[in-house]
C-alpha cells in the first residue's frame, strides 16, 4: 500500500521563507543539509522545506535541554536514541502542520 502526503503549499512557502533568513555556521549547515538528504529520500518534501523543519527541531530541543545538538555525539547511548526521538517528535509536529 502507497501512501501520499499532501502538503500545504502556503505552509511550505513559509517556512522556506523563515529559514532563509537564518545564518548558519558551517558546521550547522553540514548537520541539517545530512538529516535533510535522509528523510528527502523517504518524503517527497522540498528540500529547502525539510532544512527548515530540521533545523527548527533541533533548534527547539537545544532550547528545552539548554545543550547544544553537538554535544550529542558525547551522551551515553541511551541519552543518544532519546535525543534523536525527541528530535524527530519535533520534526513530525512540525511536518504535520504543513500537511493540506
Amino acid at each position: 500500500m502507497t501512501y501520499a502526503l499532501n502538503f500545504n503549499k502556503d505552509e511550505i512557502t513559509s517556512i522556506q521563507i523563515d529559514y532563509a533568513r537564518i545564518n548558519f555556521k558551517p558546521e550547522q549547515l553540514k548537520l541539517i543539509r545530512g538529516i535533510t538528504s535522509l528523510i528527502c529520500e523517504q518524503i517527497a518534501i522540498p528540500e529547502l522545506a525539510m532544512r527548515s523543519t530540521t533545523w527548527f527541531s533541533l533548534n527547539e530541543w537545544q532550547m528545552k535541554h539548554n545543550v547544544s545538538a553537538a554535544e550529542i555525539a558525547n551522551f551515553p547511548i541511551s541519552d543518544k536514541l532519546k535525543a534523536f526521538k525527541e528530535i524527530f517528535n519535533f520534526g513530525k509536529k512540525r511536518l504535520k502542520g504543513m500537511l493540506s
